[in-house]
Parts: structure tokens; C-alpha cells; sequence
């Protein structure tokens, strides 16, 4: 019966013990600085950086290091993050070594707009307006002419991810432009000429097509001899000299 006792007190102690030092440890930790700012990139974009994200939070005054740790909210943190344009997706927690850690899932941007309007913005992988920021410049296909976000959104944005998603188109196409017709035209990266898609109908059939026209056209004359090739009818090129 002695030894239950003495086990019981034991134990007692030994879990008072804990609970006071997991309550010192909480109270140190509550009123701890913060060591450093790490920032993780969740993906290989790099159209955005670790340096970019630093830029970003001194310029709105956000200084986390040195900072107590019951001064930061993490949920604030997360969302002021989220409104860089190149940000989806944000997470921000303190690590065991004193670190506030910024987790970061980019947004891609595809294309780049400039519509006659005047308005510039890119487009990223989700068919979303992503706002321009000084000193970031992904090399992506331009979009230009008589252009709305809309039209962009709804029916533009299936050609740029077909060009995109092929390897043989995304090393051709520099530029694709939209007249007020809404007529199309692809300005490709190599020769003078111009490539008119017509509307935005069987996309996919007029680009095999054109395909299949540049691997046989060139054995028979130099690209530099085409002024304009017309893919607008689903059945026929027509490549004016």
C-alpha cells in the first residue's frame, strides 16, 4: 500500500512538474522576439522570388524581426501577403527555432496583355487578371488589339493554353493579335509573315494544319519569301508570297 502511495506522489509531482514547465516554456516563448523572416516557395516558378516577397512587406512597413511574437497576427499576415499579384495562396507560422516562415504557392501568368485600350495586365494559368508590378517580367506570348478581359477570359484564353500546352507552338508564337473583328493572328518569333487564324472557331484543326504546313513549306522555299499565311478555312492553306 506504501509503495501505491509513493508511486501516486511520484507521478503527482512528476505531472506538476510538466505542467509548470510547459506553462514557463508557453509564457517565454509568448514573449519571445522573433529571430528571422523565412520565405518558401512551393513551386518552380520563378517568376517571383524569396527577395520580391522581402520588397513587398518593407514597403507596406511590415517588420517582423525582432518582433514579439504576441504582436503578429498570422491570419493579417497571410492575407496582406495574398495581395502581391503574383500570390495564390499564402501561410505564415512560427517555427521552433523563433522563424515566422511565409509559405507561398505563386500564381502563373501565361500571357501579357496590351489591349488598344490602353489597359495592360497578364493572364495567368487560371484564366485570371493578374495586375502588373515594376521589375516583373515573365517571357510569355503578348496578346494585343481590341481586347476586353472578357474576351480574353472566354474565348482567347483556349488558344494561349494551345499554344502553351504544345511545344512546337510555344517556340513559335511571339504575339497574337485581335482586330476589331475579332479576327485573329498569330505573329510567330521567326520570318516576316503573319498567320490569320480567322474567329476563334476549330482552333485545334487550323493549328495541326498550320503544323503540318511548317514542316513541308520550308523544303520547297524559305519562310523569308511568305508574307502572310491564312489557316482562317479548316481545310486549306493559303500562303501569300
Amino acid at each position: 500500500m506504501k509503495n501505491k502511495i509513493l508511486m501516486l506522489t511520484i507521478l503527482a509531482v512528476l505531472l506538476a512538474y510538466v505542467v509548470a514547465a510547459f506553462a514557463y516554456s508557453s509564457s517565454v516563448r509568448s514573449n519571445g522576439v522573433v529571430r528571422d523572416v523565412r520565405v518558401e516557395l512551393l513551386d518552380t516558378v520563378a517568376d517571383v522570388s524569396v527577395s520580391d516577397i522581402g520588397a513587398f512587406l518593407k514597403a507596406r512597413d511590415v517588420i517582423l524581426s525582432g518582433k514579439q511574437y504576441s504582436g503578429i497576427d498570422y491570419d493579417s499576415l497571410e492575407r496582406l501577403v495574398e495581395t502581391h499579384p503574383l500570390v495564390k495562396r499564402a501561410e505564415c507560422y512560427l517555427s521552433a527555432d523563433d522563424d515566422v516562415v511565409i509559405r507561398v504557392v505563386q500564381r502563373v501568368p501565361v500571357a501579357r496583355v496590351f489591349a488598344d485600350s490602353g489597359d495592360t495586365y497578364f493572364i495567368g494559368d487560371e484564366a485570371e487578371r493578374i495586375t502588373c508590378m515594376e521589375g516583373i517580367s515573365p517571357y510569355v506570348p503578348v496578346l494585343s488589339g481590341d481586347l476586353t478581359y472578357e474576351f480574353v477570359r472566354d474565348t482567347l484564353f483556349d488558344l494561349v493554353t494551345r499554344v502553351r500546352e504544345d511545344d512546337f507552338w510555344r517556340a513559335q508564337v511571339e504575339q497574337i493579335y485581335v482586330a476589331p473583328n475579332r479576327d485573329i493572328t498569330l505573329i510567330p518569333r521567326v520570318g516576316q509573315m503573319d498567320i490569320k487564324l480567322g474567329k476563334a472557331e476549330s482552333l485545334q484543326t487550323k493549328l495541326d494544319n498550320l503544323k503540318l504546313f511548317y514542316k513541308e513549306a520550308p523544303q520547297q522555299v524559305g519562310w523569308n519569301k511568305y508574307k502572310s499565311i491564312n489557316a482562317e478555312f479548316e481545310n486549306q492553306i493559303i500562303a501569300e508570297k
